[in-house]
């Protein structure tokens, strides 16, 4: 860190005079989307840069925070909401540049030291969270830009120096030899001006600052090293935003012109014609602010600094109908904040100046844009209550049993396919049954068990062969039972634990399915017997076992299943006793436990978190409605949606998002049908399909709807997964192949390059049964491609069925299904050779040429 009298090279006359207001946001204005509080930096920093990482963790680096630069870096993990260290620089900087490389590691360039301008340049590597020097650039400079080219060199142009003043020359990074080249020098010397990765490869450089406020543009080509006009802004402006439009345009807001004024006035480029033209008008002038294009093709703008006063509001530019609308406003006015895009959606603020030349602020925010919806799915070919939904390895969704409108118990199953929105029949089990579980194996089968049948409690098993379509026989429990858990173990063995027998009376005994053999076999007893309770598959391997009701009544008591010594211990007691709830595995490791009712059927609104590192259970916030029998379901954001139930005034349409970050819920849009003991499941697109059910008029529904708790992206900017590879040892890199894995997003601002890049492929794994989320990285030394991605070996994870999703400006590919083996993971129609031969038994052809599945 190193001390300096801090005076700002901004033009002075932005800030000349400045009267001090604080900006209210009128009334009469529609707001939508939220802010939320992102933790807090380790000290306060501005003119610092952000980077968003292959793990979807962002990296500030650098900055001012009063009158020391920093030589600080640290990380924020989304899934946390929390900040931690990351190295040091060996060199304290400012008004630098961080860019992301194709190899995964982030290049930090430039910028200004306490008393000259830096042409050194260093390397982070996410992997080892260490520093080392990268080679010096020709020419020092700060309030340059960097651009990653698609070739995996990293452009540098223009900037300033301490007595050189503006610079006109131009100069490239090569990663491979770690060396810096000079190129063409641009026309025009300029600093504070932004920098755009145009589709064709080209780079666009627009306005800036050279001696005076600049309204010049210009494109830079690389393939040919040499420079074009791009045509005039409609008036000089710097310290603007640019950002890359889903169409190809470029929009150009705010900024500031001649004398320091502040501009709301917004301009669109397009590179086809090469013309500008103007694209509507901010609600209020400001520069100095953050951009980011979000998921749902709109823009967002925020903060910033105004001849007015230092601005706390936000807006949302609409290309569709070319105009500007008031959103969510931030918690605290900023202005030189750093600003990245979420593989959420949502947008991270942080840092910034609350006052020019004051106070520096340590605090961060995420905006949440807030869009959700619920439109009709196909309806279920029978009503059905108590079912069992299941992902299959195909993408499709399998419907088994339930209570129908009859009031008696189903053998049928039918299928769901998304891509046509239809539901066709999938043979019937052998035995009619609900309150049953179903879980996909390995194998890609499906595991039914146990229930409850018109003639009582149930004791076989069957599996469910989706190439088939037909059902076998899966052996028999050594105890009947219905309103038990199974849970898919690392191992590929299916733990079965609890429930209640044919006699009425809760089950303490737990047996293992093993698919080798087709049979069954004692895992030890509960401590407690139980039924209507939950099973979570911990990161550990280890199985946690909360609440359920006993012959007691509702219970607190909660236990640990360690498959490795196959013995049962105690995990602590729950606040409150309880049945009926719900239990997810969150991205931190802990469980939360929310919802059910407590022994008079009363239904609860409390949650409580299990955190196995301390084997303690602590209260968590609490629903806005309690319910139980409801449903819920860990989003790839890492949030949890909380649908229907029963409550205490009855069935329940009201939906409930649980951000962790905050430990808080919030009300969202509402299902179409009020419903309880229905089941959802998280479909390839992204949305939700609930299905079945029961609520106070009927006794089993068969509408299903799709619920969307995506952020209203285009579908057609999702990137696009052809190939998962035929099979991958862990130890290797992962291969995909399709189109789209590169995108928008490569930009800088105005001010100090601070925006990140969001237009690289981010590859994340989310178990199928417990949910468990993994991000993978690139592998060392590939290059970054539009229809290849390698990543590393993959990280430590549980054996099991996985989605794989990629995200391209935090837009969702749909996802894969995969299976991670100990030893190989594989895809359908890529089958391990002995999984093939049990799915075919006597079937020798290769099992790339295996039948496909009924009716297509």
């Amino acid at each position: 860190m190193q001390s300096i009298d801090r005076k700002t090279t901004r033009l002075n006359t932005l800030i000349c005079g400045l009267v001090f207001l604080v900006y209210l946001q009128s009334s009469a204005l529609a707001v939508t989307g939220a802010w939320n509080s992102a933790g807090s930096l380790s000290a306060g920093r501005t003119e610092q840069t952000s980077t968003l990482l292959p793990s979807g963790k962002v990296l500030q680096v650098g900055g001012v925070s009063g009158k020391s630069i920093l030589s600080s870096a640290e990380l924020y993990d989304p899934s946390k909401n929390n900040w931690s260290q990351a190295g040091s620089l060996s060199q304290a900087r400012f008004w630098h540049t961080a860019t992301l490389l194709p190899t995964g590691k982030i290049l930090v360039v430039g910028g200004s030291g306490a008393s000259s301008a830096l042409a050194s340049a260093e390397l982070f590597d996410p992997a080892t969270n260490g520093w080392t020097l990268a080679g010096s650039m020709t020419t020092a400079r700060y309030l340059h830009s960097a651009t990653l080219l698609p070739t995996g060199l990293v452009l540098v142009v223009g900037g300033s120096g301490f007595n050189s003043g503006p610079i006109a020359t131009a100069e490239i990074y090569n990663p491979a030899t770690n060396s810096w080249s000079a190129v063409r020098s641009p026309p025009t010397a300029r600093y504070y001006h932004t920098a755009t990765l145009l589709p064709s490869g080209k780079v666009l450089i627009a306005g800036g600052a050279s001696d005076f406020p600049l309204s010049s543009t210009e494109t830079y080509d690389p393939a040919t090293n040499t420079w074009n006009s791009a045509g005039n802004l409609s008036g000089p402006r710097y310290l603007h935003s640019a950002t890359l439009l889903s169409s190809g345009e470029v929009l150009v807001a705010g900024g500031a012109t001649n004398g320091g004024t502040t501009l709301n006035s917004a301009e669109l480029y397009d590179p086809g014609a090469n013309v500008w033209r103007p694209a509507g008008s901010l609600v209020n002038a400001r520069s100095i602010h953050v951009a980011a294009l979000l998921p749902s093709g709109k823009v967002l703008v925020a903060g910033g600094f105004s001849n007015s006063g230092i601005l706390s509001s936000a807006e949302l530019y609409d290309a569709n109908s070319n105009t500007w609308s008031v959103t969510g406003g931030l918690a605290s006015r900023r202005f030189d904040a750093s600003a990245t895009l979420l593989t959420s959606g949502e947008f991270l603020l942080a840092g910034g100046e609350e006052t020019p030349g004051g106070n520096v602020l340590d605090s961060a925010e995420r905006y949440d844009p807030v869009v959700t919806d619920s439109s009709p799915a196909s309806s279920l070919l029978i009503g059905r209550s108590l079912q069992t939904l299941t992902l299959l390895r195909s993408g499709e969704v399998l419907a088994a049993g339930g209570i129908g409108v009859n009031s008696s118990t189903l053998a049928t199953a039918e299928r769901y396919n998304h891509l046509s929105n239809s539901w066709v029949a999938s043979g019937s089990l052998a035995t009619a049954r609900a309150m049953h579980t179903a879980t996909l194996l390995s194998s890609g089968r499906v595991l039914v068990v146990g229930g409850i049948n018109d003639t009582g409690v149930v004791g076989s098993a069957e599996l469910y062969r989706p190439f088939l379509n037909n059902w076998e026989p899966a052996g028999d429990l050594v105890f009947s039972r219905a309103a038990h858990t199974a849970t898919l173990l690392g191992s590929g063995q299916v733990l079965v634990v609890g429930g209640y027998n044919r006699e009425g009376a809760s089950v303490g005994s737990a047996e293992l399915f093993d698919p080798t053999s087709n049979s069954w076999s004692p895992a030890g007893s509960l401590w407690t017997s139980r039924f209507r309770h939950t099973a979570t598959l911990l990161t550990n391997g280890k199985i946690l076992i909360t609440g359920g009701r006993g012959d007691g009544g509702d219970l607190a008591t909660a236990e640990l299943y360690d498959p490795v010594s196959n013995n049962w211990s105690p995990a602590g007691n729950l606040a409150i006793a309880r049945s009926g709830h719900t239990a997810t595995l969150l991205t931190s490791g802990k469980v939360l436990v929310a919802g059910g009712a407590h022994d008079a059927n009363n239904a609860i609104a409390s949650a409580e978190l299990y955190d196995p590192a301390t084997n303690s259970w602590t209260m968590a916030g609490s629903l806005a409605i309690a319910r139980e029998f409801h449903s819920a379901t860990l989003l790839p954001s890492g949030k949890i949606l909380i649908a229907g139930g029963s409550g205490d005034s009855g069935y329940l349409d009201s939906v409930e998002i649980y951000d962790p970050s905050s430990d808080n819920w919030s009300l969202t849009t509402s299902l179409l049908n009020a419903r309880a003991f229905s089941s959802t499941v998280l479909l390839p697109t992204g949305r939700l399909l609930v299905a079945g059910g029961r609520n106070a008029s009927t006794v089993a529904l068969n509408e299903a709807e799709s619920y969307d708790p995506n952020f209203g992206f285009d579908e057609i900017r999702r990137p696009i997964i052809e190939s998962v590879g035929a099979s991958v040892e862990v130890t290797a890199a992962l291969h995909l192949e399709g189109s789209g894995f590169n995108g928008n997003g490569e930009a800088s601002s105005g001010s100090n390059a601070s925006n990140s890049a969001t237009n690289f492929p981010i590859v994340q794994l989310q178990r199928i049964d417990n949910e468990q989320i993994a991000w993978t990285s690139p592998a060392i030394g590939s290059a970054r491609s539009d229809n290849v991605y390698l990543s590393a070996p993959l990280p430590a994870i549980l054996p099991g069925p996985y989605r794989l999703v990629m995200y391209v400006n935090s837009i969702p590919s749909i996802s894969e299904i995969v299976v991670v083996k100990s030893d190989v993971i594989f895809r359908d129609g890529f089958e391990a050779p002995e999984l093939a031969k049990q799915e075919y038994p006597g079937n020798n052809q290769d099992p790339q040429n295996r039948p496909g599945p009924p009716n297509g």
